[in-house]
């Protein structure tokens, strides 16, 4: 009888997901990173407790493998080994949880989200459920490590080897494999937590109020990494334009892999001109191999854009939202340590859309669509080219097809 795989990513804001998928769900696959666990042990134990409490997995006993991806490394952990510190992880998790929960009573998940015995250390065979623990690697044949299969199911082969890719709406979900969305909207529109012990890896965003109860705090919105240590004052690299006067060092086969110096985070401004070239060709992407990146538009008010053709839009059919577009192009890195270009996407983003793009993933430079467009950007950085920023230019121009204003209404209610 054929089995449907439904793949779920981990994102906190993809998660609700899994609870529409329940009702018709046989068992459940849970897949971790056994080669870097006890760096990620906290953010996997607890998006782990997530499932293992969700009343209709236990209602249903619904059986669970715990897959132990990476097994073929080195530095991958036992499955036996894999189990017995999530074990301790869960035990620690019970009371942060029970605490978080005694700050709100009356709940009505109080009671179901503790797992095993008050009295116990927490151990799988506790659960109704059958928990079982697997090696797993995926390879391919001549034995490299298949990169795609981080990508969720659906999105594999979507873009081939082709000079064409049309640009899509930008939403969390599309844009998880690359980096993290800020929209505000989204955000609270998501099922929210409360306890603050929790990361923004491992559960919903954190929504408070603030400011005597006249503002709302949402908090961990975006994933920041520095994977380099941080004490060494940061000197501005800028993002690679190869007419500027700041170019970044061009990528070669003899980049190092290993850091140099410590870097601290750069807070900066950008101001993007907009490009007019339809369809857009991209010719290079670049990537910053230990930081993530973040861009946050700045709206400008409508007295200040360009004159030339603001009006038009403004005063024309076109939602004002419309004016303030910008073009994000993406894509992972290929088993050749260079852009893959057959996963590089194209999202179209708004002015009320922030963007973050993880560490080691390729894009290309911010390009503002109608309208110059303010950016603030944060990054980590120590002053050394060839690690704050490597930049590949493409074999061929990778033509991206913008629809024009309208063509893509934002969700976003008009402001």
């Amino acid at each position: 009888k054929p089995v449907v795989l439904i793949d779920i990513p981990g994102n906190p804001r993809l998660r609700p997901q899994f609870t529409e998928e329940l009702d018709a769900a046989r068992g459940i696959i849970f897949i971790l990173d056994s080669a870097v666990l006890g760096r990620n042990l906290q953010q996997v134990a607890m998006y782990l407790y997530d499932i293992l409490a969700n009343p209709v997995v236990a209602s249903k006993e619904l059986p669970i493998t715990v897959l132990c991806n990476k097994a073929d490394l080195m530095t991958a952990v036992p499955p036996a080994k894999v189990q017995d510190m999530l074990a301790s992880e869960i035990t620690r998790l019970r009371t942060t949880r029970s605490a978080a929960l005694d700050l709100h009573e009356g709940d009505d998940n109080a009671a179901s989200d503790f797992l095993g015995f008050e009295d116990q250390p927490f151990k799988f065979d506790h659960l109704p459920n059958e928990v079982t623990f697997e090696k797993y690697s995926v390879v391919s044949e001549d034995g490299d490590r298949v990169l795609g299969s981080y990508l969720p199911i659906h999105h594999q082969n979507q873009v081939k080897m082709t000079s064409t890719v049309t640009a899509e709406p930008l939403t969390t979900a599309a844009y998880y494999p690359y980096g993290d969305v800020l929209d505000l909207d989204a955000l609270m529109a998501m099922p929210t937590r409360t306890a603050p012990t929790f990361t923004a890896n491992a559960s919903a965003p954190l929504v408070i109020k603030a400011n005597q109860g006249t503002a709302i705090r949402v908090a961990h919105i975006a994933e920041l990494l520095n994977l380099r240590p941080d004490l060494r004052p940061a000197n501005t690299a800028v993002n690679p334009d190869d007419k500027g006067n700041s170019a970044p060092q061009p990528y070669t086969t003899a980049t190092p892999t290993t850091v140099t110096t410590p870097a601290q985070p750069n807070l900066s401004f950008f101001r993007c001109a907009p490009r007019s070239a339809r369809p857009f060709p991209a010719e290079l992407l670049e990537r910053h191999p230990y930081s993530t990146q973040v861009f946050i538009p700045v709206y400008r008010a409508v007295d200040r854009l360009a004159a030339d053709g603001a009006d038009r839009v403004l005063a024309g059919t076109v939602n004002r939202q419309c004016a303030y577009r910008y073009l994000v192009v993406v894509a992972l890195n290929g088993k050749d340590d260079r852009p893959d270009v057959s996963t590089l996407r194209a999202f179209v983003a708004h002015r009320w859309q922030g963007v973050s793009y993880r560490p080691g993933v390729w894009h290309h430079p911010m390009i503002a669509l109608e309208q110059e467009t303010d950016f603030i950007t944060l990054i980590w950085e120590n002053g050394a080219a060839v690690e704050d920023c490597q930049v590949v230019h493409l074999a061929a121009p990778v033509h991206i097809c913008i629809p024009e204003p309208g063509e893509q209404q934002p969700t976003r209610p008009k402001l």
